[in-house]
């Protein structure tokens, strides 16, 4: 099963003249970017999220402010991050409950390895519960 992780992106400049972030799809992130979006004007400590997906891969970065991502797999593992650098991303494999909790006017950034398909999103949570996944063993 794939777990997630934090990635540090390569950064280039200073902080007196402004900083670039670079991200390579497929080297930099484990899968190529099919699809792009980001959220914003959430209000602070508002949840959003609440949802699986059986075969979309992610990688969530915060442009700006925080943002508290709370995950469990099908083997009922939980894993806590708090995003607040925007040289930074959290890899999110399939099939990981994840809530999203925002912070200080965050601004999130979303790679994802599908375009959309509503099929691919498990948005209750007792059905969640139920899955097993099959690179378990």
């Amino acid at each position: 099963m794939k777990q997630p992780f934090l990635i540090d992106f390569d950064t280039k400049g200073e902080p007196e003249k402004g900083i670039l972030s670079v991200i390579e799809s497929g080297s930099t992130i484990p899968f190529e970017v099919k699809r792009m979006f980001w959220l914003y004007e959430v209000p602070d400590l508002e949840e959003r999220g609440n949802h699986a997906h059986f075969t979309n891969e992610q990688v969530l970065i915060p442009m700006h402010g925080a943002v508290r991502i709370l995950l469990e797999n099908t083997k009922r593992k939980k894993f806590e991050f708090e995003l607040h650098r925007p040289d930074q991303g959290l890899f999110i494999p399939a099939l990981y409950w994840h809530k999203m909790q925002f912070f200080d006017h965050a601004a999130l950034l979303v790679l994802a390895s599908n375009l959309y398909n509503e099929a691919d999103y498990i948005n209750d949570y007792t059905v969640f519960r139920t899955l097993k996944d099959e690179t378990n063993g």
